[in-house]
């Protein structure tokens, strides 16, 4: 499912599953930790693939370099 997809999805609920709230708080990292106004789909790149969710090494290093102490 596409980010917009999605976040149309969960505004629409009065609670989100744990699953949601997690993917949530990872699309808001994602846009605080690698920021990329150039992409086509969202502003922002994930330290995953989207359709198998594969760690994409380079990307994971930044967020883990960025997240708080």
């Amino acid at each position: 499912m596409a980010v917009r997809g999605l976040l149309e999805s969960v505004w629409k609920k009065p609670k989100l599953s744990q699953a949601e709230g997690h993917c949530i708080m990872n699309l808001c990292m994602a846009s605080r930790y690698d920021p990329d106004p150039a992409r086509r789909r969202t502003d922002f790149a994930c330290p995953s693939t989207w359709r198998r969710a594969k760690w994409i090494p380079e990307r994971w290093k930044k967020w883990r370099q960025l997240r708080p102490a």
